[in-house]
């Protein structure tokens, strides 16, 4: 694999979950992400995603093999927002950074903005929606300026046109914000929308079976639908 010092690698041996005998999930998993390339990680649900996600964020080490994060901040979205409910939102946000980072209060502000959220500083997350809840929680990624963006399904379970809008947002901030990205979804059509490669997982254990460079207007909705027929 190329050692490209500014890009993400991968090189996941073997990942089994405990148990007797244990569960193989994951196995020769090799994988480089340029810097600043968006790829999406796409398959079936419980096929491994969101576990090799996991593994690239540190959340778990037990697996065999090496991953090196690009130097930098790192930044999750989740599936769920994570917010702190007694927290208002520029509370949550204020809790990515350290309280003396320079112009605190500042930088919160202008990223509210970015997400349409200006108004929602002092409010607290039981009263916004679960999409204006996604926003707060891709500010709060934003906020750290991140090399490394990894995203597990971040718009799942949301209305077509709330997750479109997600969707714009995203590309907003990282054409102004540049990161290098690991998207998991099981939205073939999200993850052309959205990637400039996609990466398929399948098998069991899993393994990487395709790996597809996406070329195309990412707003241009027919484009997005004639590279999701051609990829059937």
């Amino acid at each position: 694999m190329p050692a490209g010092g500014d890009s993400l690698r991968i090189a996941v041996d073997a990942k089994d979950y405990p148990g007797r005998p244990p569960k193989a999930v994951l196995r020769a998993i090799r994988l480089e992400v340029p810097r600043h390339q968006v790829v999406a990680l796409v398959g079936p649900s419980g096929c491994g995603k969101t576990t090799l996600l996991n593994l690239v964020a540190g959340l778990d080490d037990r697996f065999t093999g090496t991953i090196h994060r690009p130097p930098g901040r790192l930044a999750v979205v989740f599936q769920n927002p994570r917010l702190l409910p007694w927290r208002t939102v520029a509370q949550n946000l204020a809790l990515a950074l350290p309280p003396d980072t320079p112009d605190l209060d500042g930088r919160i502000d202008a990223m509210l903005e970015a997400v349409g959220l200006a108004g929602q500083r002092d409010v607290f997350p039981n009263h916004l929606s679960v999409g204006m809840q996604r926003r707060v929680a891709v500010a709060r990624a934003f906020l750290v300026e991140p090399a490394l963006l990894l995203l597990d399904e971040p718009f799942v379970s949301l209305d077509a046109a709330t997750a479109e809008r997600l969707r714009d947002l995203l590309r907003d901030l990282l054409a102004r914000r540049p990161a290098t990205v690991l998207l998991v979804t099981h939205d073939l059509r999200e993850a052309i929308a959205l990637a400039d490669r996609l990466v398929f997982l399948g098998g069991s254990p899993a393994g990487i079976i395709r790996d597809v460079a996406v070329d195309l207007p990412r707003r241009d909705a027919a484009a997005v639908e004639a590279f999701h027929r051609s990829m059937a």
